[in-house]
């Protein structure tokens, strides 16, 4: 693509033209200091006191001039007729002057929710993305951990994946129950189409949000102004948006239908065989604006992931040069993994008067999942030749060890969540205070039938009496029906203006009937920017620049953070309920700074971040993970800790275009109570303290973007991702738990795309083309390098009852491409 269209541009460009032009209103006074531009090239100008100014252009075709001002609403656009080489051209604009713009405040955007947010705009990123999600972002900040390119679950700062939470307007989001493995994930509820802007929390989040232990995901879906429509397909799917506005402004709304399907990265995985994954929804998000006080908005979505998976073989060689094997496995059967999910949220927002907001909000949550299963698996495992210079080096040599497992699963679920929530918020000379609370019921019906039979050689695993036994059983049925309630109240005081020191104080609590426990939760959180004063002082008496100081911003925040159980965390591996089980607890404290500073005369300020953690946890469930399946332990509680350091820097590096590096540490500890195995003469001996399987040291994300210096149609967008191993262990063997290390996750997505069509730069556009705003054909290797990343193993034993983890990797390299269409 690139060398097919790129040559005619280049030699278009070898010779200029010279443009002279001046800016002034319709009083004829001249526009100061504005940005002018030639699109779709680096060519740019700054007029002068006398809104004068010059610039060379590409002679031999039409071109487009963007003028952005302080004083303009939005850029202008001037077409300019095609010039001749060498041509001296001398032009007069004349522009209306707004309202005059105040400059962009970022930290605004968090309003009183607390000074430990990062706010993204996804509109302005468009790097590649295997899993569809918006959590491909999420995954390169500081903090955020995930070694799995299939799934959109992540962990943050030592936690697992269910103590995240996720809004949408205000709205609690919940991740399926059932699932066991990222290929079989399907769409997250998440369109980030519909997104207008995002903000994350990895910890120390104020007492506006839940009861949850590690992070906070907060979404805010559009309100359209205007009619538009987006199309979108490639290799993985299409989806389609429709969006507007009445002629009242009255009614906005937004309709997204999405289809994927994952085959075309699954056929890259060593399990060879038919997959026929179909993730399909569609969601509306539409607002009613019913007068000047009151609105009404609805969030609705409805979907339909289906998983079928016919495995056929699979062959994987491991170990080590010395000693290398292969494992080869021969499969019979399929499995069949269906989530359906309705979600409808109807909020209705009152503004009393300018300064206060109230909100009432009513949510129903609907999950039906079922796991269909029947798989038998026939594994050979082979010791390899490795002789150098053998005509059968790398070629299997004799068997080690053969045997059958066959696998049996008929499970489904179907959960119903009715949510009722009250949120307002009041802002005085003294601050802002915010008040609400909730109250939730959960029904969960739960039909549990599964069995693992094993085969060794032969003989029946394990063999300790005359009857037949399986490795693993599970058979119950379970129904569970519980009511919660929660209430915070916060408020937000400004300490000092000049140096901007806000001080944030909240108080949560929840019940849940279940367990019967009350919950407590203080959370205070200070902030200030202590040369602020001085920086405005200088700027307001037109000083030096040179006397600004360091534009620093101090951040300290401390709090308890509590979980109650969710039905996931009251199971037990083999299908029983404890009602007794506590809510899981953790202490935060954070420190950081950030710092603002200019850089390349950008219009945004470059950013960099850095915050100190510790957590202590205790009443914590104890887990495993398989895959992204997580089964909890709740017969056994544990104590555990996590303290670390994150670092990110943004910006944009290249001008419109955000980027950012980040770096984290991290250590993960927890010592389960009562967990004890016998040592070598047998005795009973505590398992101690033992790294979380969560416990990943470092990693090192990078997300950027770039175009090419002469034609900015053509850009590249780089994903990065280099990560320590998670631990993990052999089975039966508790105080080995975690004590092994997956090899580090290394993975380069690269992404090209080029703007094929622009209707604000086009200066004559055809009758089809003046309903298109945009049209882009992107080009995606996912996996440039074909790292082979290891996402779990599989035991298996030899003849001399020695066992081997058998790695299971991810996908490898694909290349896809993707075409958009913005009308």
């Amino acid at each position: 693509m690139f060398l097919l269209t790129y040559p005619w541009q280049v030699h278009a460009q070898r010779e200029t033209a010279l443009i002279k032009g001046l800016l002034v209103d319709s009083d004829n006074l001249p526009f100061e200091m504005a940005h002018v531009k030639v699109l779709g090239t680096n060519v740019a100008a700054v007029t002068g006191a006398d809104g004068s100014f010059e610039c060379r252009v590409p002679s031999g075709s039409a071109f487009v001039l963007e003028i952005t001002h302080i004083e303009i609403q939005g850029p202008h656009r001037e077409p300019i007729p095609a010039l001749q080489p060498n041509q001296e051209r001398s032009i007069t604009i004349v522009m209306d002057r707004g309202l005059h713009l105040a400059p962009i405040d970022f930290e605004a955007t968090r309003g009183t929710k607390g000074s430990t947010f990062i706010v993204i705009e996804p509109a302005k990123l468009s790097t590649p993305n295997p899993s569809g999600d918006i959590s491909t972002y999420l995954k390169t900040l500081a903090g955020v951990n995930s070694s799995n390119e299939l799934s959109n679950q992540y962990s943050v700062r030592g936690g697992n994946f269910d103590e995240n939470l996720v809004y949408i307007n205000g709205i609690e989001i919940y991740r399926p129950f059932l699932n066991r493995s990222g290929q079989a994930e399907g769409l997250s509820i998440v369109n980030s189409h519909m997104v207008s802007s995002l903000a994350f929390s990895a910890g120390g989040f104020s007492a506006y949000y839940g009861d949850k232990m590690s992070s906070v995901l907060d979404i805010t879906y559009k309100r359209p102004d205007k009619s538009a429509y987006l199309v979108q397909a490639d290799f993985l799917g299409a989806q389609a948006q429709v969006e507007g506005r009445s002629s009242n402004y009255r009614l906005g709304y937004i309709i997204a239908p999405r289809y994927r399907t994952n085959r075309y990265l699954l056929n890259s995985l060593d399990v060879q065989g038919d997959y026929n994954p179909v993730f399909a929804d569609i969601q509306s998000f539409v607002t009613y604006r019913l007068g000047l006080k009151f609105s009404l908005n609805w969030l609705g979505y409805f979907g339909s992931n289906r998983y079928l998976s016919v495995p056929e073989s699979q062959s994987t060689k491991f170990g080590t040069v010395k000693d290398a094997r292969q494992l080869d496995v021969y499969y019979r059967g399929q499995e069949l993994i269906q989530y359906q999910t309705i979600l409808n949220a109807v909020q209705l927002e009152f503004v009393p008067h300018d300064s206060a907001l109230l909100q009432f909000s009513i949510t129903h949550y609907r999950a039906n999942e079922s796991e269909q299963f029947d798989v038998l698996g026939q594994y050979f495992m082979s010791q390899l030749d490795n002789e150098i210079g053998s005509k059968t080096f790398g070629d299997p040599k004799y068997l080690l060890g053969v045997g059958s497992y066959l696998s049996h699963g008929r499970n489904f679920l179907l959960a119903h969540i009715v949510n009722v929530q009250h949120r307002g918020n009041v802002s005085t000379q003294l601050g802002t205070l915010s008040w609400g609370g909730s109250y939730q019921t959960m029904r969960v019906e739960d039909n549990l039938k599964e069995w693992r039979y094993l085969d060794s050689a032969g003989y029946s695993v394990p063999r300790t009496s005359p009857d037949l036994e399986m490795s693993e059983l599970v058979q119950a049925n379970l129904n569970l029906e519980t009511q919660s309630a929660t209430a915070y109240v916060m408020n937000e005081t400004i300490l000092s203006a000049p140096s901007n020191t806000k001080l944030n104080i909240g108080v949560r609590t929840n019940y849940l009937n279940y367990n019967g426990i009350w919950l407590v939760a203080p959370r205070v959180s200070i902030s200030t920017e202590p040369n602020r004063g001085h920086n405005a002082r200088i700027l307001r008496q037109g000083g030096n620049p040179a006397m600004l100081k360091r534009n620093l911003r101090f951040k300290l925040s401390a709090g308890l953070y509590q979980q109650q159980p969710f039905y996931r965390e009251l199971r037990t591996k083999w299908g029983e309920l404890l009602p007794g089980v506590k809510p899981q607890q953790s202490l935060h404290v954070v420190t950081g700074t950030d710092w603002n500073f200019e850089l390349w005369n950008r219009k945004r300020p470059f950013k960099f971040s850095a915050e100190l953690y510790y957590k202590y946890l205790w009443n914590l469930v104890p887990y495993e993970i398989e895959n992204v399946r997580i089964r909890y332990l709740p017969q056994y509680t544990a104590v555990g800790y996590a303290y670390g350091a994150d670092f990110h820097v943004n910006g944009e590096f290249i001008p419109d275009l955000p980027s950012w590096f980040s770096f984290s540490l991290m250590k993960t500890r927890e010592n389960i109570l009562g967990d004890t195995y016998l040592d070598s003469m047998g005795q009973v001996a505590q398992v101690g303290w033992l790294p979380r399987p969560t416990d990943q040291r470092y990693s090192v994300n990078i997300l950027f973007q770039d175009f090419l210096k002469k034609n900015e149609t053509y850009r590249i967008h780089l994903n990065l991702a280099f990560a320590h191993g998670l631990p993990f262990g052999p089975p039966n063997y508790p105080q080995f738990r975690n004590a092994i290390r997956i090899p580090p996750y290394r993975r380069v997505d690269i992404g090209f795309s080029k703007m094929l069509y622009q209707r604000a730069t086009s200066l004559s556009p055809s009758k089809i083309l003046r309903l298109t705003q945009y049209i882009e054909l992107s080009a995606e290797i996912f996996n440039a390098f074909g790292i082979r990343n290891t996402i779990s193993y599989l035991w298996v034993k030899d003849v001399e009852n020695r066992e081997y983890a058998v790695p299971s990797y991810l996908t490898s390299r694909r290349f896809s491409l993707r075409i958009t269409v913005q009308l």
